[in-house]
């Protein structure tokens, strides 16, 4: 067993986390003109407020960033609607995902990594959850979810082992395939879907995947964004069931 495997099993085992505190408030004072005016479009149609209120710095960043990409790529909510974002690590952008609408659950199946606050990212992401009505935060693996979500948001999904290895988690876990085929299983007829790669490399890998599962997909390009807070290029497909 590798020290990787060794340390997320102490993860495991060892759950309890100290009450987190939600991030923010924040304030909008240090972005970019040019970021500033996608941001007021953006607050035209929405209420950025219980974004600002419940995000610092990097949480507004990464939320901004997903209502934008959210806003132009995927159709609207609708009243009793729920979303499933999968990988949502510690819920940072969660807050983006219900300003665009409906409640969303996370999932994050490395929950228990500590940050040295000693809190983990479950803590803080219930904390987070809490501030949006009908939001959720769940420690687990999305093959394991059961349910039916009109809106699926899947940010760097773990397509090829070396990332998946550079972040301690255990190789037993790496299946892109099964974690692709409960992603369909969950997404309700008449759903949508945005998966979200980093680099053109794990784009063309995950083209593949798609190819192989049989799902038709949109290939969205590189998804630029004046508000991404993120050096990379990154690559969208739009799935619709």
């Amino acid at each position: 067993m590798s020290l990787g495997d060794l340390a997320f099993r102490l993860r495991e085992t060892v759950t309890w986390s100290p009450r987190a505190r939600c991030p923010g408030p924040s304030t909008l004072d240090d972005l970019s003109s040019e970021a500033r005016l996608r941001v007021d479009a953006l607050g035209k149609r929405y209420d950025l407020g219980p974004l600002l209120a419940a995000t610092g710095p990097v949480e507004r960043d990464e939320s901004l960033y997903t209502l934008d990409l959210l806003d132009r790529f995927v159709r609207p909510m609708t009243a009793g609607d729920r979303g499933l974002d999968v990988g949502s690590k510690y819920g940072a952008y969660l807050p983006g995902l219900a300003t665009f609408g409906g409640a969303w659950d996370g999932v994050e199946r490395d929950a228990h990594r500590r940050y040295v606050t000693g809190h983990t990212r479950r803590a803080v992401g219930e904390t987070i959850a809490a501030r949006f009505p009908g939001c959720r935060f769940f420690a687990g693996d999305v093959r394991d979810r059961e349910g039916s979500y009109a809106r699926i948001t899947w940010f760097l999904p773990f397509v090829v082992p070396e990332p998946h290895a550079a972040w301690g988690l255990p190789a037993a876990l790496f299946d892109p395939a099964g974690a692709l085929d409960a992603v369909r299983r969950l997404l309700a007829p008449g759903g949508e879907a945005l998966v979200v790669n980093q680099g053109a490399a794990e784009a063309e890998v995950q083209a593949q995947l798609f190819r192989e599962a049989g799902i038709a997909v949109e290939a969205l390009g590189q998804v630029e964004s004046v508000l991404s807070p993120y050096r990379k290029p990154r690559f969208g497909w739009r799935w619709r069931a």
